[in-house]
């Protein structure tokens, strides 16, 4: 289907700032998989093909929360986009990229659904995922870092980025005096979302 047809009838390529799965494979079985399994109002699901991933992250603002992927082939434009931003990866078989980045791969589809709900679900010190975009605290006040919501997704992974990706995040945590900080983990050298002044605040945002 041809991608200015797929606009008018998915949306999948309409820029939002709604929090946004992009799901590429060859077939798109995945992306209707996924959409049974994951509520509208949690994330977008934008399926596409490997010729549309371009335009697909172009559309997520500012960038995807989340890639799923599956095949042998991999989208030019996804190791550049973990290289740059926290954007969570997850990938249904052998993952993609040769180490680059931190990609989540995963055996079985029950797997990759799992992992996907997992990551909408996740609650972090009392912080969650708000509906659509944003972070809703303690006490119901939600405020809006995508940086933070990428961490809160993966926890307790965390991504291979430097640490000013997450000054956003941090600075969000410090204005509403959540004691939680991106930082630096000792073991894995990934940046992580932590308590202030455990072992990982060594190097923090």
């Amino acid at each position: 289907m041809r991608a200015e047809v797929r606009t008018r009838q998915l949306g999948v390529f309409l820029r939002d700032r709604v929090r946004s799965v992009v799901v590429v494979s060859d077939d798109g079985e995945l992306g209707v998989a996924l959409r049974d399994c994951v509520e509208p109002w949690r994330a977008l699901i934008r399926d596409v093909r490997l010729d549309e991933f371009d335009a697909a992250i172009a559309a997520c603002t500012p960038w995807p929360w989340m890639v799923v992927g599956s095949g042998t082939r991999t989208p030019a434009a996804l190791l550049p986009l973990v290289m740059a931003r926290p954007s969570i990866v997850a990938w249904y078989g052998e993952p993609p990229l040769n180490g680059h980045g931190r990609v989540h791969s995963l055996a079985l589809f029950s797997d990759v659904a799992g992992f996907v709900r997992d990551c909408l679900n996740r609650e972090v010190g009392g912080m969650r995922l708000a509906a659509g975009t944003g972070v809703e605290l303690p006490l119901g006040r939600c405020v809006r870092s995508a940086s933070l919501e990428a961490l809160i997704g993966v926890h307790p992974a965390g991504f291979e980025l430097p640490l000013r990706v997450f000054r956003s995040g941090a600075r969000v945590l410090r204005e509403v005096g959540i004691p939680w900080r991106p930082q630096r983990a000792p073991a894995s050298g990934d940046v992580v979302l932590a308590p202030w002044g455990s072992p990982a605040s060594a190097v923090s945002a």
